[in-house]
């Protein structure tokens, strides 16, 4: 009997030549079944309830290679390997095969019984396959049983939610002129056991995949593949994904997630249905992308999540100069299959940069910060982009990113140069807006400066509403303005902005980050506490979540939860920051101040933190020292537990002072 306990995902495909899990010779030779279908390829037939029906050759052999690997997931491209040998065809051949083979299994694809469509990786025969005669696979039915019909199934198990990189989602709008190299067809592979029997259902229930209320016009666009040879070139892949994201979302009407949720599925062996549930569409959009020197082949398709049919797959071979009219070409034929009228045209359809290996830089540099953002990421990264602004100093979205880049650690991380950062972001943005005065990605790079460096929020708000003028469907701009509002003593507003950007981008967690802050500051500590655990369980790695669910526990008085939570945190710097407030809430006051100690020396000039540190700690002259002597900034901009002992000050008229300084508007709620 086969090991009927699947091994972890992304295992290595067995050894060439080896026998197939699923059965140790072609099953070609002699009739067979899958499930309680029978299946003769001799005659090229199969039986359903006794009668037969003719399969097309090319039909019988993909049921054949399928069942010959059953319980492993088969690319595409192994499909076209294995079943169109020696002819020269695209994956729509595939595609096509795989609709017509579940037509005449009576296939549901939404609650498949037979082939299941694994998303972005393949197909897999799900069934138990039985040859006549023999045994069942996985199933241990005994040598020289009849085959009869099928058992009793076990339950699929769930996919469990993984940990994914953080990202900050930017807008990208620009040719996607990459380095060539030469590219070969290769196969996404997983080397993976069912577990025996069919799934736990055996028929269509007729519930959707989707709630009733997702508008028809929806749509995800998941990250393309990378099929070159040495999977080097997923920039390229990740910047037509995005382009296509940005293109499609201009649409009126048109509800597509932001690209932080959509690549939340990379990697994740999730199924059409568990996409759909958790982006709330009702169709998705993927593809892969291969290059060879200065041409590109994309081969793209447009899935309904309800049916899992295909409604419409195209294969394009062109040109690296035609990047854009191909992303065009894609988004007009999603439209359209979505039953609305064709996109509008693009007023800017000219590349910002004509320099190839200046946009190469900028695509890596993006590609760093979507794979990881952490702070030698962002070193890394804008290095990339300084790189590409000598190559072509008119590079105006290269400027904009790197203003962008320089203010992501402004306010967050301890150990920058504040005054020489701030510069450096003025200098990138202003020519950014010099080049191009529509980039939202300028404007809200401007609005971070404004709040950083200038500690002027009027000025700040007013380019994140530019920024959102300019593109509507970036949800970073509606993130920065829902902060400046919860630092603005305007936390109703700011929860309303926060939740728009939840609900447009539902995998991001800083979204539901924003809107703890906000909730916090409304008092709603248990709603904040679920928007810090969210946050938790979809991107459990990432810098700084732990800490701040720590925080959230703490102000709702669970210390020993909130103490726990911190020692999860993966980066030393917020261990550091939190150790002095968690030691103290905890009751252990000398380690505290020694933790204290430890972080001002490691991070210096550390006013605010100090202020807090000292106002939980119950020494206000301390507090009130440290206050006075800080940079001016908000004393909203902090989580539930922290603000709550900076009250504890409140009446002392010292900080009475500070707090009028603040020139804050009277609350909203």
């Amino acid at each position: 009997m086969a090991n009927p306990h699947p091994p972890a995902t992304g295992s290595p495909p067995p050894a060439a030549g080896a026998p197939s899990p699923a059965t140790a010779s072609p099953l070609s030779s002699g009739p067979f079944r899958v499930g309680d279908v029978r299946v003769d390829p001799a005659t090229d037939e199969v039986f359903i309830d006794g009668l037969p029906t003719k399969l097309e050759p090319r039909c019988m052999n993909l049921l054949v290679c399928l069942a010959e690997h059953a319980g492993q997931v088969m690319s595409v491209e192994r499909l076209l390997d294995e079943v169109w040998k020696d002819v020269v065809v695209n994956p729509d051949s595939v595609y096509q095969t795989v609709a017509s083979l579940r037509r005449v299994l009576k296939d549901d694809a939404r609650e498949p019984r037979y082939i299941d469509n694994v998303v972005r990786r393949g197909y897999r025969l799900i069934a138990p396959v039985i040859r006549e005669g023999s045994v069942a696979v996985d199933l241990g039915v005994a040598d020289g049983a009849a085959p009869g019909p099928a058992p009793e199934p076990a339950q699929a198990q769930d996919i469990a939610p993984q940990s994914a990189t953080t990202e900050r989602r930017v807008r990208r709008v620009a040719p996607l002129l990459a380095a060539s190299g030469l590219v070969v067809l290769s196969a996404v592979y997983f080397g993976s056991l069912l577990l025996a029997g069919y799934r736990a259902r055996h028929a269509p229930t007729g519930a959707t995949a989707v709630e009733a209320s997702i508008p028809y016009k929806s749509v995800a666009v998941l990250p393309f593949l990378d099929l070159s040879e040495h999977h080097d070139e997923g920039y390229f892949a990740d910047g037509i994904s995005e382009e296509l994201i940005d293109v499609i979302a201009r649409e009126p009407n048109m509800r597509v997630p932001a690209r932080t949720s959509s690549f939340y599925f990379r990697d994740r062996s999730a199924t059409v249905a568990e996409i759909a549930r958790s982006l709330r569409v009702t169709h998705l959009l993927e593809g892969s992308v291969r290059r060879s020197g200065e041409t590109f082949r994309i081969t793209v398709q447009l899935i309904r999540t309800d049916t899992g049919f295909h409604v419409w797959s195209k294969t394009y071979d062109r040109p690296v100069t035609d990047i854009f009219k191909v992303q065009d070409e894609i988004a007009a034929a999603v439209v359209e299959s979505l039953e609305s009228s064709l996109l509008h045209a693009r007023s800017a359809t000219a590349p910002p940069s004509v320099n190839p290996a200046a946009y190469t830089m900028y695509l890596k540099a993006w590609h760093l910060i979507a794979s990881g953002a952490s702070t030698e990421d962002y070193t890394r990264a804008t290095d990339l982009l300084r790189q590409a602004l000598v190559i072509d100093p008119k590079f105006a979205l290269g400027w904009a990113a790197l203003a962008d880049f320089s203010t992501a650690d402004l306010g967050w991380h301890a150990n920058i140069d504040h005054a020489a950062l701030c510069e450096r972001a003025r200098q990138a943005d202003q020519e950014a807006l010099r080049l191009d005065a529509s980039l939202a990605q300028a404007h809200r790079a401007l609005g971070n400066i404004y709040i950083h460096c200038e500690d002027a929020s009027d000025k700040a708000e007013a380019e994140y509403r530019r920024a959102i003028a300019a593109d509507p469907d970036d949800m970073a701009s509606y993130r920065m303005l829902s902060q400046l509002y919860t630092s603005t003593n305007r936390p109703r507003h700011a929860l309303e902005l926060a939740s728009r950007a939840a609900e447009a981008d539902p995998l991001n967690p800083w979204a539901f980050v924003d809107m703890a802050f906000a909730q916090g500051l409304l008092g709603q500590l248990d709603a904040a506490e679920r928007s810090y655990r969210k946050a938790v369980e979809l991107q459990p790695t990432t810098e700084g979540l732990h800490s701040l669910l720590a925080h959230g526990l703490l102000a709702e008085g669970k210390v020993q939860e909130a103490y726990e939570e911190y020692q999860r945190e993966g980066d030393e710097e917020f261990r550091m920051m939190n150790a002095p407030i968690m030691l103290d809430a905890m009751g252990r006051h000398e380690e505290a101040q020694k933790a204290f100690e430890a972080y001002t020396a490691r991070y210096p000039d550390q006013d605010y933190d100090s202020a807090v540190f000292y106002a939980c700690h119950g020494d206000p002259e301390r507090a009130i020292g440290y206050l006075q002597h800080m940079r001016k900034g908000s004393l909203l901009w902090d989580v539930p537990d922290r603000l709550a002992c900076l009250k504890k000050l409140d009446r002392d008229p010292r900080f009475q002072a500070l707090w009028k300084a603040q020139n804050l508007p009277p609350p909203d709620y």
